[in-house]
């Protein structure tokens, strides 16, 4: 499905920022639209019933610069925020913001450009860096894969901040309003199961802040719930895409949508570990089985520990193996309690093996940076680098 699109009488870009109760860093998100070297966009601002100053700042902003707009909705939620925001827009295109983050130098223009360049193609999203509460950089980055299709939605490729879409694709299509968790991944996989490919722009980034969030099990659960439910539409029929492809009718096949559930599963489980709850831990565990840790790679199993460790701790990358092992005696112990060795053959050595082995990477990293030259050094060694952390 190819769409077109012709500029409404607007801006090239429409910006649809939802926000909520986000005063304490609205304005360094509309400061990074507004500093931006293309200045051809509309920011179209939603303020979801806040209870803080939120609707304020953006009227200050407003007052001042008409390419801003703000509008009401009644406390609705972010899906319904965000459809208010798509049908407010005059732009061509679309792009979209949360409050609480913000867009790097040029991440307008360049995905702006790429559209308007390539007519054949309708999604663009672009790197997402990761930074902390303060908006300093933890150096790990979402997005790497070049194009972006269907069958790659087994889970959430991108961030929502860096995505980029021609306007026409919403006639059909939005972000469903009765889900609480995942909608921009359900929608994501709704368009490219149109047979529309993302296609990445990886000469600009957006920010996504981490904030520390609960590690209540109930809230955990809650929230899995849902996206069960977006996984579940994934791998079957759904009927509320409007013009599916052929081959994407019946939802994805692999890789399985047990096996796809249960990696998240197990990220909740080191999560708990993380936070001292054993007992949390305990009862996710028992929906393992020998048969489903076998379908899963010590590699995979290694990223999950180190992507729930940065998560938890906000931390960086270089940072995470050290915080990681003021929890291994909880975290080992456990593995080997729960995983017995005779159901699940050396489990617990080879996941504590792989870890060393990313522990050993690091320092052979953080070396080769301090030597004389150091960057044609790293690149020099960087395959002793792969052979050691197995990447």
């Amino acid at each position: 499905m190819q769409v077109g699109g012709a500029n409404l009488g607007g801006a090239v870009v429409s910006i649809v920022m939802p926000a909520y109760n986000a005063g304490k860093n609205i304005r360094c998100a509309i400061d990074s639209v507004r500093s931006q070297s293309f200045s051809d966009w509309e920011l179209i601002i939603i303020d979801d019933h806040s209870m803080d100053d939120t609707s304020d700042i953006v009227a200050s902003y407003a007052s001042v610069d008409d390419r801003i707009r703000l509008a009401k909705n009644a406390g609705k939620g972010v899906s319904s925020a965000r459809n208010c925001g798509i049908r407010l827009a005059r732009g061509e295109l679309i792009g979209f913001l949360d409050a609480d983050d913000f867009y790097f130098e040029d991440a307008l223009g360049k995905r702006v450009s790429y559209l308007l360049d390539k007519r054949g193609v309708d999604a663009v999203f672009c790197p997402t860096e990761m930074v902390d509460e303060d908006s300093n950089k933890l150096d790990w980055v979402l997005g790497a894969k070049s194009v972006i299709g269907f069958s790659d939605m087994y889970s959430c490729p991108f961030h929502i901040n860096s995505v980029m879409l021609r306007r026409d694709i919403f006639e059909g299509v939005g972000f469903d309003e009765d889900v609480t968790n995942g909608e921009d991944w359900l929608l994501w996989q709704r368009i490219a199961r149109m047979g529309i490919n993302f296609h990445m722009v990886g000469t600009c980034r957006v920010a996504y802040r981490q904030h520390k969030t609960s590690t209540v099990l109930s809230d955990f659960l809650k929230h899995e719930k849902m996206i069960e439910k977006v996984i579940s539409i994934i791998y079957g029929a759904d009927p509320d895409c409007p013009e599916p492809h052929e081959a994407y009718k019946e939802g994805l096949r692999k890789p399985p949508k047990k096996v796809i559930i249960l990696k998240r599963r197990f990220g909740l489980m080191i999560r708990l570990l993380l936070d001292n709850d054993e007992t949390g831990a305990e009862l996710i565990a028992r929906e393992f089985s020998p048969s489903i840790w076998r379908a899963m790679s010590v590699s995979s199993i290694v990223s999950i520990c180190k992507f729930s460790a940065m998560r938890y701790y906000i931390c960086k990358d270089s940072e995470w193996l050290s915080h990681w092992h003021r929890q291994s005696s909880i975290i080992q112990p456990f593995i080997e309690r729960t995983f017995p060795s005779g159901l699940y053959p050396n489990m617990g050595e080879r996941l504590f093996r792989e870890i060393g082995k990313c522990g050993r990477a690091e320092g052979l990293r953080s070396f080769l940076r301090a030597l004389p030259g150091a960057r044609a050094t790293y690149h020099t060694l960087r395959g002793m680098y792969r052979t050691l952390s197995g990447t």
